[in-house]
This record gives C-alpha cells, sequence and structure tokens, in this order.
C-alpha cells in the first residue's frame, strides 16, 4: 500500500507540472469555441494540445523509466525506507509510469466533453475503464505483486485515452491521424535518445547519484530537442503560448 502511495505521489508531480494547468487554463476557451460552433478551430486547438502534452510528458516518462530507482532513493531513501523499500517502490513506480501520459491527458480530454456537455459519455467511458482495471488487478497481481495494481491502472488509463480519441474523432473534434502520428514521433524521439542515455551510462561511470542523473538527462535533453527540430514539430509554438498563458494567469490570481 505505502508503495503504491509513494509511486503515485511521483507521478502526480511530473503529471501536475502541465497537464492539469493547461486543461484548467483551456477550459473558457474550448466552452466558447463550442459555443461559436468553431469547430475547425476547436479541432485544430484540441490536437495540437494533445500533441503538444505528449512531446513534454512522454520524454519524462521515458527518462524516468530508465532513472525510476535513482529516483526513488534520491527522494525517499532514509529512516526505515531500506533497500527493499526501494525495490518494491520502483517497480511500482514503474507500473503507473507506462501510463502517465494517459493519466495526465485524461483531464484535459475530459475538459473538452465537459465544453460540449456530454458528461454521460465521460461516465459511461469511465465506468468501462474502471471494470477493465478491476479485472486487470486480480490478474496483474498474480505475475507482477503490487506494481501489478499500478501496471493496471496504466493499461486503463491507455483504453480510455483510445476509446476517448475514438469518441472525439467521430464528433469532428480531434485530428485523428495528426494525434496518433504525433505521439508516434515522439515515443520514437524518446527511444532513441534514452538508447544513446544507456550507451553512455554503460560506458562512463559518475560515481555521485544526483550528478549522474542530471548529466544524463541533459544528454537526453539534447538528442531529444535534435529530434524534435529533425520532426520539425509545430506544437513547440503551442507549448510556448501555454506557458505564456499560465503564467498570465498566475499573476493575474496574484
Amino acid at each position: 500500500v505505502s508503495s503504491l502511495s509513494y509511486g503515485n505521489k511521483l507521478i502526480n508531480v511530473f503529471n501536475g507540472l502541465f497537464t492539469s494547468a493547461v486543461a484548467t487554463t483551456l477550459y473558457p476557451t474550448l466552452n466558447t469555441m463550442i459555443i461559436n460552433k468553431d469547430e475547425e478551430k476547436l479541432k485544430k486547438i484540441v490536437s495540437q494540445t494533445i500533441v503538444a502534452m505528449g512531446l513534454l510528458v512522454i520524454p519524462i516518462s521515458f527518462l524516468a523509466v530508465y532513472f525510476r530507482t535513482e529516483i526513488v532513493t534520491i527522494v525517499f531513501a532514509r529512516g526505515k525506507f531500506n533497500k527493499d523499500s526501494i525495490a518494491i517502490t520502483s517497480m511500482t513506480f514503474l507500473g503507473y509510469l507506462v501510463g502517465m501520459f494517459f493519466v495526465g491527458i485524461k483531464e484535459f480530454i475530459n475538459k473538452v466533453f465537459y465544453s460540449y456537455g456530454d458528461t454521460k459519455i465521460i461516465m459511461n467511458v469511465s465506468i468501462i475503464c474502471i471494470i477493465i482495471n478491476i479485472i486487470l488487478n486480480f490478474i496483474l497481481i498474480n505475475y507482477f505483486n503490487v506494481s501489478g495494481l499500478a501496471l493496471a491502472t496504466s493499461i486503463a488509463s491507455i483504453i480510455y485515452f483510445v476509446i476517448a480519441i475514438v469518441l472525439l474523432n467521430k464528433k469532428n473534434s480531434i485530428d485523428f491521424k495528426k494525434v496518433v502520428i504525433g505521439i508516434f514521433k515522439t515515443i520514437l524521439i524518446s527511444l532513441g535518445a534514452i538508447l544513446i542515455v544507456y550507451i553512455i551510462d554503460i560506458n562512463i561511470t559518475i560515481t555521485n547519484l544526483v550528478l549522474n542523473v542530471i548529466v544524463l538527462s541533459l544528454v537526453f535533453l539534447f538528442f531529444y530537442i535534435i529530434g524534435i527540430k529533425f520532426f520539425r514539430f509545430q506544437e513547440i509554438i503551442t507549448i510556448s503560448n501555454y506557458i505564456k498563458m499560465m503564467l498570465k494567469n498566475k499573476k493575474i490570481k496574484q
């Protein structure tokens, strides 16, 4: 139970940095577009936002998967939190990381449906995914112990995402092809960058744990940015605009 709690806390930290803030910031804009029946603009902003969130969250997921033990050690390893606790929590953290992007994007997708007033669709899809989650809990806990519960949550979130974007596509509120290709490219770039990190990691030894994570994360970031430029992601501009919007809203609240 403790390892599930610790793993979930780490996931919430990563997701809370961007996805929740963007979902809240864009909600009034989505409402306005739907009221004005501006379907093309809505379709564009929903698609760009999902891809933009992927560009930020997916690479973090890959890095966190690679450094899961180091992250848990740095954050929690003290007192009675021994090597066994680190091992269990790291595996649970890994289970959650599989679906980190899909858990984070869920809030934004829900906001889109809320803007339409389709709370019934969200409820029905949620019930289906809860049932799937429960079934997977019983199955995966036999193979992966407590981390199987975290993995079940991730798989259910992925299924929720797939169903949701299919339904949004039927509403003509999303560019399905653009979203799928954008996420696929992001995963591909992240995978390439993490492979380079792995090659460097096994050939160069940095004894300081924190320094090792920082240096290799910067290496990952360098090659990830090169990959983004190679594929010419326009969503970089979208990310920049959202950060400005969030900072502006924060200043207004203060």
